[in-house]
């Protein structure tokens, strides 16, 4: 008789237990799904400041003269006030550079580098703003990833150049870390 009365106390902590597991494993899976949209939201984020970044930079005076020497000055001027990217620059429409804040004046005039065939480059001096997809470092020892505007005249008739912002991918996972979610929530 002791052992008939404890089949339906054993049925009952296994419904329990069942019961109890189903909805830790909701739980967790609602959780994850929650700091997954955090992440999304603050690299999302990330990349609409450096396309104002950009939209600002690619507005000023400076950087519409595609005169070496100013737009160099405001390139300096917004690496200072806007830190957090690896490399600022700004593109003449035939792709040359015509100063970026990884290389002085001088060495950066020199180069005979284009950057007509990178996407982010061709889709900017065709008007659209673009985030591109992770690019491999020249020297193959990382990836980052690049946002592009385009860089009208004064009367915004016709591009100019193009500006760009690089954010390497140790840069977004620093973000990602700092933006963990403890012990407290």
């Amino acid at each position: 008789f002791l052992s008939l009365s404890l089949v339906p106390l054993l049925l009952i902590g296994i419904l329990a237990y069942q019961e109890a597991s189903f909805a830790l494993h909701k739980r967790i899976k609602d959780e994850m799904g929650r700091i997954v949209q955090i992440q999304v939201t603050r690299i999302e984020n990330m990349f609409l400041a450096s396309l104002i970044t950009m939209r600002a930079m690619a507005d000023t005076d400076g950087a519409r003269s595609m005169e070496p020497q100013k737009v160099y000055s405001t390139i300096l001027s917004f690496t200072k006030h806007w830190g957090g990217f690896e490399r600022l620059a700004v593109y003449r429409a035939d792709g040359r550079a015509v100063a970026e804040s990884m290389r002085g004046l001088e060495e950066t005039l020199k180069s005979q580098e284009t950057y007509t065939e990178q996407g982010y480059f061709q889709r900017a001096i065709r008007g659209d703003e673009d985030i591109s997809d992770p690019i491999r470092s020249g020297t193959g020892e990382g990836f980052f990833i690049v946002t592009a505007v385009p860089i009208w005249n004064s009367k915004r008739e016709s591009i100019v150049g193009v500006a760009t912002a690089s954010l390497t991918t140790e840069e977004i996972a620093r973000v990602l870390i700092e933006s963990r979610i403890g012990e407290t929530g």
